[in-house]
């Protein structure tokens, strides 16, 4: 998010590449009252699913295909 990685539970994951970012950090990010995330594809899910374990997305746009992906992950908490 942001090109910061995070782990499958939504937390910034500890790496030195994260302190040269330079851009907006998870925090700043979360005190924006309305961002939108377009996110497509089965290589996604997962990065979705996480995204959604750390509460990084207010609003997400995608197709079904990959909607329906992300619910069975959530519903089976399988990763």
């Amino acid at each position: 998010i942001l090109a910061h990685p995070i782990n499958r539970q939504g937390q910034l994951c500890k790496e030195p590449k994260n302190l040269k970012i330079v851009g907006m950090t998870l925090d700043e990010l979360k005190k924006i009252p309305v961002s939108i995330s377009i996110v497509a594809t089965k290589e996604k899910e997962i990065p979705i699913y996480s995204a959604l374990a750390g509460n990084h997305l207010r609003i997400l746009i995608s197709d079904e295909a990959t909607a329906s992906g992300v619910v069975k992950l959530l519903e089976k908490k399988r990763i």
